[in-house]
């Protein structure tokens, strides 16, 4: 684990609540987003070959893609992060890794993340219900205050090992038989 990183993923989440509301809280997330890269594994079979990127897919009106989309070609381990954007689920082919769907999607996925071909996906989202309904994590905004919680069997479903350094971070874990 890089210590930098995990220094930088703690200063974002103490300094959340400080920022103005609107764009701040828009970078926080997208901030979140690039982070969980950083602490989820995916197995090699997640990916078409060894040189594959680490696909982030925006579904959507995605509020804060202008603060990801700039990511985009960094490095997340020994994988090149691509954030693609689109307004339909037919352009993604099989190739995400992390999936954020904007609410004026989320009317038509009400099935999404339970889907079979999701699997190896890191479903985020800031629904309400949302891992209850199959997802892995849900960004919550309480008070100005702006965290996640986490649904460890779900993740353990799609093949997906959560660092416990992220997990520390998280407002709620839910784990099995809870």
């Amino acid at each position: 684990m890089n210590i930098n990183r995990m220094f930088l993923f703690l200063l974002m989440l103490l300094s959340a609540s400080c920022w103005s509301v609107s764009e701040s809280e828009k970078q926080v997330r997208a901030m979140f987003v690039y982070n969980f890269a950083n602490f989820v594994e995916w197995p090699k079979k997640a990916f078409s070959k060894p040189s594959s990127p680490l696909q982030v897919c925006l579904l959507g009106d995605v509020p804060f893609r202008n603060y990801l989309s700039p990511m985009s070609g960094t490095i997340i381990g020994e994988r090149e992060l691509r954030v693609v954007t689109t307004n339909s689920e037919k352009d993604f082919k099989g190739q995400c890794h992390i999936l954020f769907v904007g609410d004026d999607k989320k009317v038509n996925m009400k099935n999404l993340y339970r889907s079979k071909k999701y699997f190896y996906i890191l479903s985020v989202s800031e629904q309400k219900g949302f891992i209850e309904s199959g997802g892995i994590v849900n960004i919550i905004d309480q008070s100005n205050n702006i965290s996640f919680d986490i649904d460890m069997d779900n993740a353990r479903k799609r093949g997906l090992f959560i660092s416990s350094d992220l997990l520390s971070l998280a407002r709620n874990i839910k784990r099995l038989n809870q």
